[in-house]
C-alpha cells in the first residue's frame, strides 16, 4: 500500500509539530530520521478515526480540547517498548559492584527505593529484582522496592498481567 497517495505525506511541518509536542511532554526526541517510522505507525490510527490526511490526524491530535485519549494512543503507536533481561548488563554490573557498596558505606541507609524508568512490559526491574535478591544473600538487612513506569499504556496492561 502506498501511504503517500492513502494519507498524503507527513509533511515536515506537521512532523516537527508532532516532535516538540512529543519531546515537551514526554521527554522523547523524535529526530528526522523517525520520519517515515512516525509516518507508518500512525497510519492504524488514521485508518480507525476514518481521517483522509496526517493534516488532519495532527490538528486533531494537537488540539488540547479534543479527544485527550488519542495522545495516549498516539503514543502506544510511537513507543518502542524495547524490553530485554538483562538488557545494558553493565548497568547491573555497576548497580551490584559499584553503586549498591557505596550508597550504603555512605548513607548507612538499607532501605533502597529504585525506579526503572521506561521499562516496557518489566523486563528491566524483573532484572534488577534478581540482582538485589542475590545482593540480599551477602547483605540480609538489605531492604528494597522497586517501581516500574512506561510511557506506553499497552506494555504497562502486559507488565501487570506478567
Amino acid at each position: 500500500m502506498n501511504l503517500t497517495n492513502t494519507y498524503g505525506d507527513l509533511s515536515d511541518k506537521d512532523f516537527k509539530r508532532l516532535s516538540k509536542f512529543i519531546y515537551i511532554n514526554y521527554g522523547i526526541n523524535l529526530y528526522p530520521q523517525k520520519h517515515v517510522l512516525v509516518k507508518s505507525r500512525l497510519q492504524k490510527r488514521l485508518d480507525a478515526l476514518g481521517m483522509k490526511s496526517y493534516n488532519e490526524y495532527c490538528n486533531f491530535v494537537l488540539n488540547p480540547d479534543l479527544n485527550k485519549e488519542e495522545v495516549i494512543l498516539m503514543m502506544d503507536r510511537l513507543s518502542t517498548n524495547k524490553t530485554d533481561f538483562f538488557r545494558e548488563d553493565d548497568h547491573f554490573e555497576y548497580l551490584s559492584n559499584t553503586l549498591l557498596k557505596f550508597y550504603i558505606a555512605e548513607t548507612g541507609n538499607k532501605n533502597l527505593r529504585i525506579w526503572s524508568a521506561g521499562c516496557s512490559n518489566g523486563k528491566e526491574p524483573y532484572t534488577i529484582a534478581m540482582v538485589m535478591s542475590e545482593e540480599k544473600l551477602n547483605i540480609p538487612f538489605l531492604d528494597f522496592i522497586i517501581y516500574g513506569s512506561d510511557i506506553s499504556t499497552d506494555a504497562l496492561k502486559t507488565a501487570k498481567e506478567a
